[in-house]
């Protein structure tokens, strides 16, 4: 690791700040530092080199290096059981740091970390990137940087110059920039007060104009509307008063018909009581009929079973008759002993016969009552049927008066309905008159609008002034800082080994960025050329 590498063929391949542990003898604390990465040839010879410097920021004696050629590779890749070619492993190692950097921002803890130690014969500086696993610490590479020459140090001091010196040129550009950029927002500026003077004269004739034509217009139409709603108001009555009239003589008329309706009413009921009255005597009589002829039913029933009896027993006697003559012709002897009986017997026959003869005389009268009851009940059923047929005119009479009642009952209805017609005519005017305020009341508040849109007009007007005095100030401090700049590049020229130059320049190209960023949210309209000119910025930085 002897050989020099060729200042004419480097080249940058990587440059960002890694965050790094930095294990002391005694504790360990995190550090911030710059890694860049170069590739190039070995002086004299055609062989490829890569160079590794780490920097501190802020200090710009803090430096650690390390230059190893392809056979240095080789010796490190049988080493540590490296996979990747010498032509990969820039790419890789430039990966592994990218990793760190991702893990520091997003994971807590990191999983990957790069480290700086003392080696323990402190012959060198290790450094270390390592995976952080629950079981250990795992090392995906290490690297003994050592201690750096005289001539590596003129090299990165002339390095850093030479990035003093871009961002200079970088800044001294962007000054200039900026200069051009406040003219055109100065000249803007007076373009927006001359149109802002014009717009407020414009404004405040037309908001003069339009209140004005809004009280003439509002004084016609309330004028008109008044007119309109005065000559509908005296329509309206005088049809109010021409209807109430109508409706009042439909009303009398209405209530006599309806006075003889209830008259018609009253005699029909009358004459109805009197029917049913008729009609209750009709059927008390068809009761008492019915109850007679029920007695007589039973009674009849009653001779029935009697008048079956007395033909059982007249057969009973004819059979003992029979049974005694065939005695009488087998006995003659018997005959003188039994003459007092068999005339008793005979008797006995002859006044069976009276009876049956008297109950076939009652059976006939029975009969004789029963026709008189049904010619009876024939009368009752056909006064019933009279009586119906005087219900069912009755009844038609009265659904021809319910009908004509009816009908008075919707011309009244209609009457009304036309009435809440003209009623309703009558709010409809009103809510058109409440309409009429509304479109005043519209005018009076589309000029409240345009009143204020002045008033932000000349809100607006006062940000502008206050964004150019903003301006004015940003380009003082920027020419301060140009003389600064130029003052520090004429000392570091006499004095390049002064310590801190590269982190007073940091700071103060930070600054400027971040004033920047204060002009862009000042003077919202220059957003987009002040944000293009800070990525500029940034990364003339960044490649510088």
């Amino acid at each position: 690791m002897t050989n020099e590498m060729d200042a004419g063929s480097a080249r940058l391949l990587y440059w960002k700040s890694v965050k790094f542990a930095v294990r002391m003898t005694d504790h360990t604390q995190q550090e911030t530092m710059t890694v860049r990465l170069f590739s190039g040839s070995i002086t004299g010879k055609n062989c490829k080199m890569l160079r590794l410097w780490v920097s501190d920021p802020s200090d710009t004696r803090c430096l650690h290096a390390l230059d190893f050629s392809e056979a240095d590779f080789a010796g490190l890749k049988s080493q540590q059981g490296i996979l990747v070619t010498f032509d990969d492993f820039p790419a890789n190692l430039a990966s592994l740091f990218d990793r760190c950097i991702v893990a520091a921002a997003n994971e807590d803890p990191p999983l990957f970390k790069a480290c700086i130690c003392l080696r323990e014969d402190l012959s060198g500086v290790v450094l270390q990137v390592v995976e952080v696993s629950e079981f250990k610490l795992l090392a995906h590479l290490e690297l003994v940087l050592q201690p750096v020459s005289s001539t590596i140090a003129c090299e990165y001091l002339t390095f850093r110059t030479a990035e003093l010196v871009t961002s200079q040129k970088a800044l001294m550009q962007k000054l200039e920039d900026s200069q051009a950029d406040c003219e055109k927002l100065a000249l803007e500026l007076t373009e927006t007060k001359d149109t802002c003077t014009v717009l407020e004269s414009a404004i405040t004739q037309a908001s003069s104009d339009s209140a004005e034509a809004a009280t003439l217009l509002r004084s016609e139409l309330l004028q008109e509307k008044a007119d309109e709603l005065t000559a509908q108001r005296l329509a309206l009555s005088t049809e109010y008063d021409t209807l109430r009239q109508k409706l009042d003589d439909q009303l009398q008329r209405s209530h006599a018909k309806h006075a003889d309706v209830l008259a018609e009413a009253k005699q029909l009921t009358s004459e109805k009581l009197s029917l049913l009255a008729q009609v209750e005597d009709l059927q008390k009589g068809l009761q008492s009929v019915r109850t007679e002829h029920s007695a007589a039913i039973s009674l009849h029933s009653q001779l029935k079973e009697s008048n079956d009896k007395l033909t059982r027993q007249c057969g009973d006697l004819k059979s003992a008759l029979a049974c005694t003559t065939a005695d009488v012709t087998a006995h003659e002897t018997k005959n003188a002993e039994h003459v007092e009986t068999i005339k008793s017997q005979n008797t006995m026959i002859t006044s069976v016969e009276e009876a049956k003869e008297s109950l076939a005389a009652q059976l006939e009268e029975c009969g004789r009552k029963l026709d008189v009851a049904e010619s009876r009940l024939a009368e009752v059923t056909a006064a019933e049927g009279r009586s119906g047929q005087m219900l069912a005119r009755l009844s038609a009479e009265l659904r021809v008066a319910r009908e004509h009642s009816r009908h008075q009952a919707a011309m009244i209805s209609e009457l009304q309905e036309q009435l809440n017609v003209q009623v309703a005519h009558v709010n409809e005017l009103k809510s058109a008159e409440a309409a009429v305020k509304r479109a005043v009341e519209e005018k009076s508040f589309e000029s409240n609008a345009l009143q204020e849109q002045v008033n932000d007009l000349q809100c607006k007007l006062t940000a502008a002034h206050e964004s150019l005095n903003g301006n004015d100030q940003m380009i003082r401090w920027l020419n301060c800082q140009l003389n600064e700049a130029q003052a520090g590049t004429v000392l570091s020229r006499h004095h390049c080994s002064g310590p801190n130059t590269d982190g007073t320049r940091s700071e103060e190209a930070g600054r400027a960025v971040a004033d920047l960023k204060v002009s862009i949210a000042k003077t919202p309209g220059r957003q987009p050329v002040y944000r293009s000119r800070l990525a500029q910025m940034l990364s003339q930085g960044s490649h510088s």
